[in-house]
């Protein structure tokens, strides 16, 4: 019993969709001379073995790439052309040729070389019998037989030269078709009849029938039979070509086809005839009349047998007709622009994708895509009332007889009868001159009443057996009303009981008092509902909690014994919450495990943990935005969004992506227009229609169209295929007219040759004959310069400037719409010829040339380098030598200087000591006979020559410590006033002897950087010079001048001054200058020797301005802190 459930549920939604599938709507995608085909009157579709889409209209031929469009014409000056411009048969040979064949005359097309063979009625090795071409077809044998107005003609594939029969002109009027036999053998249908080739003889032999004016238009093999279609009826033949049997005598066949099911389908001039297997009377399948407004050659309709089973009849005014198990017919609505292009049809074709191609008579072509019509559609049809009567749906409901309940935006209501293919339009204003309200739910209840929520007109409960309604409303200061007459969801729980949200509150129904419970949001009640906007879900789960999505407020878990609520709200804090307070639909898995549709992505709620896991974009969804969830038997959710249809399998929580190129009514979708029905279809509603589904169908992937390359050019300039080039891979420059050519086309090309000035290079590729460019993605890349690939979306055209010489690989992949990548790119080789001057040879001749002028140099260097190394060293030992006699020079003025500073300072000690010996020895021989005040004179004069000696020994002591680098410079920042003051109270003593008044300018509190003793002791020594040359009762001032970067410190002294000629003997140590002070004291000559040395290293300077009897300035600087 457990096996047959699935089995019966199967077939009743088979059942369901096939009754559903009459209100099915085909969209039919069109191209015309607005996307480029060069005339709206299509004649004949075909399909190329590499994948190009080929037209035949009345001015030109077209070849489609999926996206552009190439016109080919007749140019009667150029044989490389068409013969005539008006295409009506196309075929490919065994060997890639195209032969289009017209009124005009039969051209081969060698689509490599894109070279165009003409053949007409005029020539000798290329003639017809006749230039209008009635049919092409080529044996087993590879021969190509075609048909004309006046018989046949022969070609052999091999040399395309005309084969010769023995007894051909027995055929001399029009040719219809060709039927291949066992042997080479090949029955034809001819105006005049049957005939018979034999290929062993040559020769034609004409099949005799009753009629002798028999006219055969076509011959089907049915089992071991012939099926002949004459202008008389149907004849069946035998293998050995006897008549069996004659039907449907006096009717004019157009076409004859057998279906995978033994069923005969005969195309008349006035009808589409069938019968099946073992049924013994053909039936009527359609009626058609009309006849052909075009002056093509053939003007039988059009019939094919599709890959899929369906068989496809064009009629020349009542459009298409579709037959799978039942008839679908097609026609132009100038309302609707996805309608057929045109009721008038020339041709039908199937090209190996499945897409079938309808060319029409002045409309362009009219294509049906199996793949856009993965899901069936309901929607709106102008041109008739039995149809929805609006696309914006609102609310879905399949009730409890199959039954399908419609709720839309501005139509009010509809209900659509699945046995009688009917819609039943109900309309519920109260005042039919308002407009209508939207309907935004509609629910049967488990009496089978329909409850209708309308957005301002409240609640209304139908009876739909009596018709009788009942409305609820709210009513103002009464609560125990419907909150609000914005009703925005219905729900029957597992106790019968009904539960209805508005935009204003939720609301407990009690059917016996028809009265109403409201529950609201407050604000001092935690436990209260979240928000009063409760938008499309209210739901029940397995332990009896009724859960409500607001929007705005989060997710409500609602106790009916607590008669309280649990709220779930988004915090921004908190990861593992509700993702948004958005919620709009929810489904209970299995395990407490519930999945909640929100403003903001999927979540997975874990109600044993309280704890949300979110799926949005980056898990693959198509869009985050989740409106309706439904689950089928195959453990998958199914997703409404707004970006398409998501089906999601719970299993790994892969996606596969549905959406307006799979037969979806948009993109878009409408929250709470989804819904499950009993049936097992689901149904989800948008702004553009209804779509309803077979969950357990196994949809098709999107055709994975091969990618080619269409076009190729140099410098910005296409590339032209000559066929006068020799089979080659170099691509040929023409100076004098500026082009380039290849001897082969870029699509059938695998490699080619560029030299190097031409190594700025473009590629155009394309999906042949896909209809969604706008679902392509391409990535490209050029291997040898990139490794990555190159992502370029939609955009299918590449270009590199500049190549290096060497060989590359350009590459291209295509993503397809369910998001997979092409596993094998399409590869062309790219050789970039290197200039001469780049070529291995001509890089050897270099690098040997480069190596002997390198050696050349090097010898040159070498022997230059060596003449100036001893040129230079004769420089330097002459440079040496001058530098050894200068410093012999100053070595011996230094040792002369010397000596005589040495004789000076002799000298001075020799004076003092001479002074001391004379009187120490005076005092010695005559101590008795010496007073005592010549004894004290004596002793005062030898201290004063001890104290000269001493004063001369330390200064020469200390100048010779400053020439041998012995006194340490230790740079400082100290206060110059606080040194000055204590230099002026060192001297303080002296001065008072000899009434001299010191004076000390430096009042302000100066700073300067130097080595504070050196500073003290060339202060003193001016000081002490000062004194010793000053009078009495003079005056001698210390002042500081302040500076931007250093202060000036000056001694002023009232003396005796110094002549002019002295004073650059001053600071000479080879040039001694001593005088004596004004009471008698002696120098040493050293003093300001030590003051300049000491000056100097402090980064000053020192300088004297005097005048005779008028005194002195003695001035040094010092840098500033």
């Amino acid at each position: 019993m457990t096996l047959n459930k699935p089995i019966l549920l199967l077939g009743c939604v088979l059942l369901f969709l096939q009754t559903l599938a009459q209100q099915n709507n085909i969209r039919f995608k069109r191209i015309t001379i607005n996307e480029g085909l060069s005339l709206s009157s299509v004649y004949c579709i075909f399909q190329d073995s590499k994948g190009f889409m080929w037209f035949g209209t009345e001015d030109g031929l077209n070849r489609y790439d999926g996206k552009n469009f190439k016109i080919y014409r007749s140019t009667p000056e150029n044989e490389n052309t068409i013969s005539h411009k008006w295409i009506e048969q196309i075929h490919e040979d065994s060997n890639g040729k195209l032969w289009f064949g017209s009124r005009g005359g039969l051209t081969q097309y060698d689509p490599v070389k894109e070279k165009f063979t003409q053949f007409r009625g005029i020539g000798n090795s290329k003639k017809l019998v006749n230039d209008t071409i009635t049919t092409i077809f080529e044996c087993e044998n590879r021969k190509l037989w075609i048909g004309t107005l006046k018989g046949i003609n022969c070609i052999d594939l091999e040399n395309l030269q005309m084969l010769e029969f023995n007894n051909s002109k027995r055929i001399q009027d029009r040719v219809n078709c060709f039927h291949q036999l066992v042997n080479g053998n090949i029955l034809i249908g001819s105006q005049s009849g049957l005939y018979h080739f034999n290929s062993a003889n040559n020769k034609f032999k004409k099949i005799k029938f009753s009629d002798n004016v028999l006219s055969v238009q076509c011959i089907t093999k049915f089992r071991d039979n012939f099926l002949i279609g004459s202008n008389n009826g149907v004849y069946t033949l035998d293998s050995e070509l006897k008549i069996l049997e004659q039907a449907l005598e006096d009717t004019n066949i157009e076409n004859i086809l057998i279906d995978s099911l033994a069923t005969i389908w005969i195309s008349t001039d006035n009808a589409l005839l069938r019968k099946g297997d073992k049924v013994l009377e053909y039936s009527k399948a359609v009626k058609s009349f009309e006849a052909t407004n075009s002056l093509s050659i053939n003007t039988n309709k059009p019939i094919i047998y599709s890959n899929s089973g369906d068989i496809w009849f064009g009629t020349y005014g009542s459009g298409v007709f579709r037959f799978d198990d039942k008839k679908h017919h097609y026609q132009n609505n100038s309302a609707d622009p996805q309608s057929l292009s045109e009721n008038s049809i020339n041709c039908i074709y199937e090209d190996k994708n499945g897409l079938i191609w309808i060319g029409t008579f002045g409309a362009g072509i009219s294509i049906y895509d199996p793949q856009a019509h993965k899901f069936n559609l309901i929607k709106n049809n102008p041109l008739s009332e039995n149809s929805l009567p609006s696309n914006f749906i609102w609310s879905v409901w399949e009730d409890k007889q199959n039954n399908v309940w419609i709720g839309t935006n501005n139509k009010g209501l509809s209900k659509y009868n699945i046995t009688r293919d009917s819609f039943v339009h109900y309309d519920f204003r109260k005042k039919t001159k308002r407009n209508h309200t939207a309907i935004r739910k509609v629910f049967e209840d488990s009496k089978q009443n329909i409850w209708i929520g309308t957005d301002g007109d409240g609640l209304i409960k139908f009876k739909p057996k009596t018709g009788k309604r009942k409305y609820y409303t709210n009513i103002a200061n009464n609560t125990n009303s419907l909150s609000s007459n914005s009703v925005r969801v219905i729900f029957e729980d597992s106790e019968g009981l009904l539960w209805v949200g508005t935009q204003n509150g939720l609301n407990l129904f009690n059917s016996k008092t028809e009265t109403f419970t409201q529950f609201k949001h407050s604000d001092t009640d935690r436990n209260s509902i979240s928000s009063n906007f409760v938008y499309s879900l209210i739901f029940e789960d397995s332990k009896g909690l009724i859960w409500v999505g607001t929007y705005g407020g989060g997710l409500n878990s609602y106790n009916k014994s607590t008669k309280e609520f649990t709220n779930y709200q988004f915090s921004i804090n908190k990861d593992n919450g509700i993702s948004d307070n958005v919620a709009f639909s929810m489904i209970e898995e299995k395990d407490g495990i519930f999945w909640i549709g929100t403003n903001n992505k999927l979540n997975r709620f874990d109600s044993n943990t309280g704890n949300f896991e979110h799926f949005g974009t980056e898990q693959g969804l198509p869009n985050n935005v989740i409106y309706g969830i439904l689950k089928d038997e195959n453990n998958s959710l199914w997703l409404s969004t707004n970006k398409g249809i998501c089906k999601f399998s719970l299993k790994d929580y892969s996606c596969d992506n549905f959406d307006i190129h799979d037969g979806l009514q948009s993109n878009e979708f409408n929250g709470g227009a989804f819904h499950k029905g009993k049936s097992g279809i689901f149904y989800f509603g948008g702004v553009y229609g209804l779509n309803y589904i077979n969950p357990n169908k196994k949809y098709k992937q999107d055709v994975q169209h091969e990618v080619a390359l269409t076009k190729l050019e140099i410098h910005g300039q296409p590339v032209e295929v000559s066929s006068e080039l020799s089979n080659t891979n170099k691509i040929f420059y023409s100076e004098e007219n500026d082009s380039y050519s290849f001897s082969k086309s870029i699509a059938y090309t695998d490699s080619i040759e560029l030299d190097y000035e031409h190594r700025f290079v473009s590629f155009e590729f394309s999906t042949l004959s896909n209809l969604s460019p706008d679902k392509i993605n391409y990535a490209y890349r050029l291997k040898g310069l990139e490794k990555k690939w190159v992502y370029s979306n939609k955009r299918n055209f590449a270009s590199y400037s500049n190549l290096s010489p060497g060989t590359y690989t350009f590459q291209v992949i295509v993503q397809y719409p369910n998001g997979k990548w092409s596993e094998q790119p399409k590869d062309v080789i790219v050789l970039i010829h290197p200039p001469f001057y780049l070529t291995w040879w001509f890089i050897l001749f270099e690098i040997i040339i480069g190596l002997l002028f390198l050696a050349f140099v090097y010898r040159f260097l070498l022997h230059r380098k060596t003449n100036k190394l001893l040129s230079a060293q004769n420089e330097q030992i002459k440079i040496a030598n001058q530098n050894l006699k200068e410093s012999e020079k100053n070595l011996r003025e230094l040792v002369d200087t010397k000596n005589k500073f040495f004789r000076i300072i002799s000298h001075d000690l020799k004076n003092p000591f001479t002074s001391l010996l004379s009187i120490s020895e005076m005092i010695h021989e005559n101590y008795e006979m010496v007073d005592d005040d010549e004894k004290q004179t004596g002793i005062r004069k030898i201290h004063e020559s001890v104290k000269h000696i001493f004063t001369l020994l330390e200064n020469l002591l200390t100048w010779s410590r400053s020439q041998t680098g012995k006194i340490q410079f230790i740079p400082e920042v100290f206060n110059l006033s606080d040194l000055i003051s204590e230099s002026v109270n060192l001297y303080k003593t002296s001065a008072d002897k000899k009434q001299i008044k010191l004076v000390n300018e430096c009042c302000e509190e100066l700073s300067v950087i130097a080595d504070r003793n050196m500073c003290s002791s060339v202060l003193r020594n001016l000081l002490n010079n000062a004194l010793k040359f000053s009078y009495a009762e003079s005056q001698i001032t210390i002042r500081v001048n302040p500076k931007e970067n250093f202060h000036e410190i000056q001694v002023i002294d009232q003396g005796i001054g110094i002549e002019k000629e002295n004073i650059e003997k001053l600071f000479r140590v080879d040039l001694k200058f001593k005088s004596t002070g004004t009471s008698g004291e002696k120098g040493t000559g050293l003093g300001l020797l030590l003051c300049k040395e000491f000056v100097e290293i402090n980064g000053g300077q020192i300088k004297v301005e005097s005048e005779i009897n008028k005194g002195s300035v003695f001035s040094f600087t010092l840098s500033n802190s």
